[in-house]
């Protein structure tokens, strides 16, 4: 199972996926979350994030795209940076799909 954390601390040195989630301007009233991966190294004893998707994907298919990816690649966790909590977390939760620190 997945483990998602909005707290990078939390993981220390567990290899993880980055999650970003931002919201682009609104346009004509209509805004979009959107969501996209970034790679995450820890080189020298500093994180290094490199982009891995498009940013203008909705949030809810990037964020299942994120959880596919990392249970392809031997990933047990996600951290999401979304300083706004734009982004609910909770029902992939309740379905058992992730498991949330």
């Amino acid at each position: 199972m997945i483990r998602v954390t909005r707290d990078k601390d939390e993981l220390g040195d567990v290899p993880f996926i980055g999650f970003y989630v931002w919201m682009p301007r609104p346009i004509e009233d209509e805004a979009t979350v959107c969501g996209y991966q970034v790679s995450h190294e820890r080189k020298a004893g500093i994180d290094c994030f490199r982009q891995r998707t498009p940013i203008w994907i909705p949030v809810a298919q990037a964020f299942e795209n994120a959880c596919r990816d990392a249970k392809a690649q031997g990933i047990s966790a996600i951290w999401i940076k979304d300083p706004y909590r734009l982004f609910d977390v909770e029902p992939w939760v309740r379905q058992g799909l992730i498991d949330q620190f």
